[in-house]
């Protein structure tokens, strides 16, 4: 499980796609929106970091501060690192990976409770994408990102 807390980019995309490819198990967290809003969103992440018992999160150098409180409080959570850090490490071959493995934890909002966490297999992501093609009527010379 590696948890990452990157804005939509193609650094999310990057990170995304090399946690699946190292096989490990992504675990997406929104960052911080607002100062305002700072203690709440701090309190849900430390609780889905502590179900997920994550032990890398990958972020952005401009949330170092955040990140580090995060860390003082997961006791999982043993490194921290940038897609900046990774992309300087070395390669590996892709791991294998079938339809069954767990492919996404993708945790409630949290907004009526504590976020919860729905674990979806890479056989339960391709079929959501194959219904929107259907619903969106797409052919191989379409292309979205969703």
């Amino acid at each position: 499980m590696i948890a990452l807390m990157l804005p939509s980019s193609l650094e999310f995309f990057f990170a995304f796609y090399g946690i699946l490819l190292a096989g490990a198990v992504p675990a997406p967290l929104y960052p911080p929106a607002s100062r305002a809003q700072l203690e709440d969103h701090l309190r849900r992440q430390i609780g889905i970091l502590d179900n997920a018992q994550a032990p890398l999160l990958i972020s952005v150098d401009e949330a170092r501060d955040y990140t580090r409180l995060l860390r003082s409080q997961c006791s999982t959570l043993r490194a921290i690192v940038s897609v900046a850090e990774l992309r300087s490490g070395e390669s590996a071959p892709p791991a294998p990976i079938t339809s069954e493995h767990l492919g996404l934890i993708q945790y409630t909002s949290g907004s009526t409770g504590q976020p919860k966490g729905v674990m979806l297999t890479h056989a339960n992501l391709l079929a959501n994408v194959r219904a929107m093609g259907e619903a969106a009527a797409a052919t191989s010379d379409d292309i979205f990102v969703s």
